[in-house]
């Protein structure tokens, strides 16, 4: 059972709470296949026994398929959570939806859609012209959730990261 899944920047602990630091909606780039260092944050119920979890990037149209990660767990009771925390590198093939996909065992137990785009031609979220104008060739440009909150223009961007 799924407890919790995010791709981010970072992940902290506050108290009794885990705090997810800029989650990922989208990410822009002037050529692919790119990859772009990630946080993935998650924690599973499993049964007791010992399992596979597998993190793997498809790309929605073409079914590109790519393993970020395979971690063998063992659990000694479905009551305990496993967390897998950690910085991965994630694989975008080309332009378009990338299902970010958890599988146990070979069944697809989560997933993710973060957007591969072009700034200067995008698909899904335009992003502010500074933004876009500012992203060099063999950069990457990572669009945060919430960054509607942003400034309509202005130098920089409280909620994105340059990659």
């Amino acid at each position: 059972m799924l407890v919790y899944f995010t791709i981010c920047h970072a992940c902290r602990a506050v108290d009794v709470e885990l705090v997810f630091e800029s989650e990922f909606v989208a990410m822009y780039s002037r050529s692919y296949p790119v990859k772009v260092r990630a946080f993935a944050a998650m924690a599973l119920r499993l049964a007791a026994g010992e399992h596979v979890v597998r993190l793997e990037v498809v790309h929605a149209a073409s079914g590109a398929q790519q393993t970020v990660s395979d971690t063998k767990i063992v659990s000694v009771s479905s009551f305990d959570v496993s967390r897998l925390h950690g910085d991965v590198p994630l694989p975008f093939s080309e332009l378009g939806p990338h299902f970010i996909n958890i599988r146990v065992d070979g069944d697809r137990l989560a997933s993710l859609v973060i957007h591969g785009d072009d700034p200067d031609k995008p698909q899904s979220y335009a992003l502010r012209p500074s933004d876009a104008a500012g992203i060099k060739p063999g950069e990457q440009f990572v669009l945060m959730r919430r960054s509607i909150q942003a400034p309509p223009d202005g130098s920089g961007s409280p909620t994105s990261h340059e990659i």
